[in-house]
C-alpha cells in the first residue's frame, strides 16, 4: 500500500455536524517571528509549505463550510495598541487575508482572555462562511451585490473599476 493511501486512511472523518466558525491560531504583529513577518502578516507565513490561514480555510472546505477562501469572512480581534497599527490597512486587510471580508476589532485584555489559548501575540482571528452574494467579475462575496441598479451582478469595487480610473490601493 502506498504512503498516500495509508495517510488518507488515517485521516479523521468529517464530523456529522459541520463547523461554521474556526479560529486561526496565528495573529498579532509577529514580532518574535521577524524577519519572516517583516513583509507579510503572520497568518500568511508558510508552515509545511502552506500559509497558516490557508490551512484553516482548507479544514473549513473539507468540512463543507466553505468552498473557497473568498466564501469566508474574517474577524480579527486585537489589543488596542495592535489595532492602531493594523487599522492603517483599512479595507485592504481582506486582500492580505484573501477573503471577501475582514473586520478588525479593538478589544480590551478581558475580552481577549475569553478566547483563552486561542490568543496568540495579543490577537485572535475567527473565520466563518459568508452569506453575501458573489460578484461575477471579481468573485468576492459582498453585501452590496444585487443592490447597484446599473450593475446588479457587481460589487461596489468592480463598479468603481469599470466606471472610473479604478481603485487605488496602498498595500495589497
Amino acid at each position: 500500500m502506498s504512503q498516500t493511501k495509508r495517510a488518507l486512511r488515517l485521516r479523521a472523518e468529517v464530523p456529522a455536524e459541520v463547523p461554521h466558525t474556526a479560529m486561526v491560531m496565528a495573529a498579532g504583529l509577529g514580532k518574535r517571528m521577524r524577519p519572516l513577518t517583516a513583509t507579510k502578516p503572520k497568518p500568511l507565513i508558510e508552515v509545511n509549505g502552506k500559509a497558516l490561514l490557508d490551512q484553516v480555510l482548507e479544514k473549513l472546505r473539507d468540512a463543507g463550510t466553505i468552498g473557497a477562501p473568498l466564501e469566508a469572512e474574517v474577524d480579527v480581534h486585537v489589543s488596542r495598541a495592535a489595532f492602531d497599527k493594523l487599522n492603517a490597512l483599512g479595507k485592504e486587510l481582506r486582500f492580505f487575508l484573501i477573503t471577501s471580508e475582514a473586520r478588525l476589532n479593538a478589544v480590551d485584555a478581558a475580552e481577549l482572555e475569553k478566547a483563552g489559548d486561542a490568543v496568540v501575540n495579543g490577537a485572535a482571528i475567527y473565520v466563518h462562511a459568508t452569506d453575501a452574494a458573489k460578484c461575477v467579475r471579481c468573485w468576492h462575496r459582498r453585501p452590496e451585490v444585487g443592490s447597484i441598479a446599473a450593475h446588479p451582478e457587481l460589487c461596489e469595487r468592480c463598479v468603481t473599476n469599470i466606471t472610473t480610473a479604478g481603485e487605488k490601493r496602498e498595500f495589497a
